[in-house]
């Protein structure tokens, strides 16, 4: 018998607005949130002759950001990708379109599939910067999808024969019955449908209770409804990127500070826009592109604002509402810290020696981690060479530290202590607060400008959490 006692999907990107993806403990009647098991009869091929075959899970809850499913997808593409084979001149034989189990028909004694629950929330348009478009853009007209109820329906078979046509017709056609009887309950789940509520208690899946906390007082949930619609109209009209504040599996302290944030970067994003649509317009549409921007950029001075007035009050007001409601205890914390880009982010190997870089990368990141007892938790997320120096910078969870080819640590700084990043042809600039009144310069020059491009990326969005 195989059992999973329990699982936990983070999002490690440090701007990702739902910082957990995927989460599943047992009930209080189960200890697993996995159960399988099959029984065989002696001296017969694999899954073809059965006395028993039970799988169990237990209910889950699914925070799916669009952002994170398309660069998840990349990557588990990438792991599974087969290389080309470009001189194998070979005609492929053509698929007979039969399978092992066409051949082979599975039988079983017992065969049980328990019902499948999970808990789905969906955002299609987040804060969280995608990295690799996998997935088709036109997912985005998504609308958003808030405490909906995806069920699986459960099988239970007694001294079954199952070739490809009982499977088809009693399993795989029944499920899409059932998912598809269901596409109503989520038309009534996602957001255009006033369906707000957005706090999820981690206790749903241990108590195998609804999901989501009626409001201690219905003055409360009628005033956070009404604003949240405030917000994503006037986000809407606003013509940008810009989205109404997160409520999703956060705490009432983060709720508030969303609010404030928002409350500021309307500000900031209003009166900024009121030069920079004019330029960025007549870039693309020449002189009478600058009208459109300037009347565009006069517009969102005044959206942009109001919508961040509005996310304010929102924000107060659901972290008043967490707070009487004792909401923190259910919110479902993530695991793992951030890592904004994949570890060990290679460059090309026609640059240097590929055995001495992956020698110097663990020379660094065993030198880091026993510099500083604090720092023994962290790992390297990116590691470029400097071709002025002939040294290399690695970029870990809050540092970023230089180090030679022996290797030795030469300098090491604080991510938190940046003050400014600027790039320029195959260069990147990084001053640090050294003190009150003095800065220090580092310049690292790479191979490429996407090289300086994912540099400054990945400092500025660990910037941004840092000194959030």
């Amino acid at each position: 018998m195989f059992s999973l006692k329990s699982f936990q999907i983070d999002d490690l990107n440090p701007q990702a607005m739902m910082r957990v993806a995927a989460a599943g403990y047992p009930t209080k009647e189960s200890s697993s949130i996995i159960r399988f098991g099959i029984t065989m009869f002696p001296n017969t091929a694999l899954f073809t002759a059965c006395k028993d075959f039970i799988l169990s899970i237990e209910p889950i809850v699914l925070f799916l950001d669009i952002s994170f499913i398309s660069d998840l997808l990349y990557y588990i593409n990438k792991l599974f990708e087969k290389p080309s084979e470009k001189n194998n001149l070979e005609t492929p034989k053509p698929d007979s379109g039969l399978s092992i189990i066409s051949t082979d028909p599975l039988s079983a004694e017992s065969f049980i599939i328990e019902q499948f629950v999970a808990k789905l929330y969906i955002r299609t348009k987040t804060t969280r910067p995608q990295f690799y478009h996998y997935l088709p853009r036109y997912l985005s007209l998504i609308p958003e999808i808030s405490d909906a109820e995806i069920k699986l329906p459960s099988f239970k078979f007694k001294d079954c024969i199952m070739n490809q046509s009982y499977i088809r017709q009693q399993i795989i056609e029944k499920i899409k019955n059932y998912l598809l009887s269901q596409f109503q309950s989520l038309l009534f789940n996602t957001d255009i449908l006033s369906n707000f509520t957005d706090v999820i208690p981690s206790n749903f899946i241990k108590s195998n209770e609804s999901i989501m906390k009626i409001g201690s007082d219905f003055v409360f949930g009628s005033g956070e409804n009404t604003l949240k619609i405030a917000s994503k109209f006037l986000h809407l009209i606003s013509l940008d990127d810009s989205i109404s504040i997160n409520n999703v599996n956060v705490t009432h302290k983060e709720t508030f500070q969303n609010g404030l944030n928002s409350l500021k970067d309307g500000i900031i994003d209003g009166f900024k826009g009121i030069y920079e649509a004019p330029i960025e317009m007549a870039q693309k549409h020449g002189f009478f592109g600058a009208f459109a921007g300037l009347s565009k950029g006069l517009f969102g001075a005044i959206t942009k604002p109001v919508a961040g007035v509005v996310d304010a009050g929102l924000g107060s007001l659901s972290s008043l509402k967490m707070m009487i409601s004792k909401e923190d205890k259910d919110i479902i914390p993530p695991i793992r810290i951030p890592r904004a880009l994949p570890a060990h982010k290679e460059i090309p190997f026609y640059v240097f020696n590929p055995t001495q870089y992956h020698e110097v990368l663990d020379g660094a990141q065993y030198l880091f981690q026993h510099y500083n007892r604090e720092f023994f938790n962290e790992t390297i997320e990116y590691f470029v060479f400097d071709y002025t120096t002939q040294t290399w910078f690695a970029i870990t969870q809050r540092y970023m530290f230089n180090v030679n080819l022996k290797p030795e640590i030469i300098d090491l700084w604080p991510i938190s202590d940046i003050t400014k990043i600027e790039y320029r042809n195959n260069q990147i600039c990084i001053s640090f607060k050294k003190s009150f009144s003095s800065t220090k310069t580092v310049t690292i020059t790479v191979p490429n400008n996407d090289v300086v491009m994912d540099v400054r990326g990945l400092l500025q969005s660990k910037c941004f959490i840092l000194k959030d």
